[in-house]
């Protein structure tokens, strides 16, 4: 199985200059942008996408295992399974984040 996550928001883009001075300034920027959006209650949101590995990839052109390789669209194409909306923010980090991770 390989998940995809696509955003319903416009993307945004930095200039290669803002992005070298922002580096600098505020490298947390990415994750402050997405914290105070769910404050502000502008909850972000996308689809959620999976693709699976049928029975008989083990003789499919490419190692379907090998992560450095794309599945062909047209031989694994993607399911939808539902949306994903991150409507709050983490009350403790440490234990909903940090501890998640692990």
């Amino acid at each position: 199985m390989k998940y995809h996550f696509k955003t319903k928001a416009e993307y945004q883009k930095l200039d290669r200059d803002s992005a070298e001075v922002m580096k600098g300034k505020d490298p947390d920027y990415a994750q402050r942008d997405l914290f105070d959006a769910i404050a502000r209650a502008t909850f972000p949101s996308g689809k959620f996408l999976s693709r699976s590995c049928r029975k008989g990839s083990e003789t499919y052109h490419i190692n379907p295992f090998d992560l450095t390789k794309v599945w062909p669209h047209g031989d694994y194409p993607l399911i939808e399974i539902g949306e994903l909306v991150l409507d709050r923010n983490p009350e403790n980090y440490f234990a909903e984040v940090e501890q998640a991770a692990f």
